[in-house]
């Protein structure tokens, strides 16, 4: 990336938006969605570019991570210091005329989540906020955080039950 691009950037996006995705259901998503993480142009190699943006102070991922456990052990590789790290989501299943005047359909049907207590531990190691973290506590880590992937698979799919809720009660 050029120095001049990597200078001025200070907000990013990252929200996942695959040719196949907009075709995928919600329960779909959760499981036959592949991230790659590791690969070429993977999370991992995201995160070290994104690590190398001095101007980057605000940071949106897709709330879709949180249900893969290989992108927690990216979230939990280096700090992006000064970054502020929100969450969002979006119902795959959702088609709005709104969505016609983005070049990014996925980024019109986005909405805030209500932090619970992992995506709030994640978007502080992220932001460097890691007190009392030892080498020891890593597998202990490892340990909560497979189990509280799971719990976000929930969480992902009340997200979309309760945003249907609401369309249908406007």
């Amino acid at each position: 990336m050029p120095p001049l691009w990597k200078s001025t950037i200070s907000e990013i996006s990252l929200l996942h938006f695959g040719a196949d995705s907009e075709q995928l259901g919600a329960e779909e998503e959760l499981t036959d969605l592949i991230i790659p993480t590791r690969k070429q142009n993977g999370l991992a190699e995201l995160w070290r570019l994104l690590g190398s943006l001095p101007a980057l102070r605000y940071l949106e991922l897709d709330m879709i991570l949180l249900t893969r456990l290989d992108c927690v052990k990216v979230f939990r590789g280096p700090a992006l210091r000064n970054v502020e790290v929100h969450f969002t989501q979006s119902d795959p299943c959702e088609v709005l005329d709104d969505m016609r005047d983005h070049i990014w359909p996925r980024r019109a049907l986005r909405f805030g989540r209500e932090s619970d207590k992992f995506s709030t531990e994640i978007a502080e190691w992220i932001e460097g906020e890691r007190y009392g973290s030892t080498k020891k506590d890593s597998f202990k880590r490892a340990l909560a955080d497979a189990k509280a992937v799971e719990k976000q698979k929930e969480v992902y799919r009340k997200g979309i039950e309760d945003s249907m809720v609401f369309e249908l009660s406007s």
